[in-house]
């Protein structure tokens, strides 16, 4: 697993907290199954830009965290 891919997963729990969502919240909020979302966070590189960009506006991440995970 690379350090992007980690630095995603860590961003992400990381933000479901803070933000008070779980991963089915998460999947509702980005138009997919949660099996779909379960299956990107174990293989970062398969979202898409787009996905990662709703991603972004959903957790609210700021432009430096998301950079560390593209």
């Amino acid at each position: 697993m690379s350090k992007k891919d980690t630095n995603l997963k860590a961003l992400v729990a990381k933000n479901l907290v803070l933000r008070g969502y779980n991963k089915k919240d998460l999947a509702i909020l980005l138009s997919m199954s949660p099996a779909s979302l379960y299956n990107k966070l174990s293989n970062p590189d398969s979202f898409t830009f787009g996905e990662l960009r709703k991603l972004k506006e959903v957790l609210r991440f700021t432009d430096e965290e998301l950079l560390m995970v593209i």
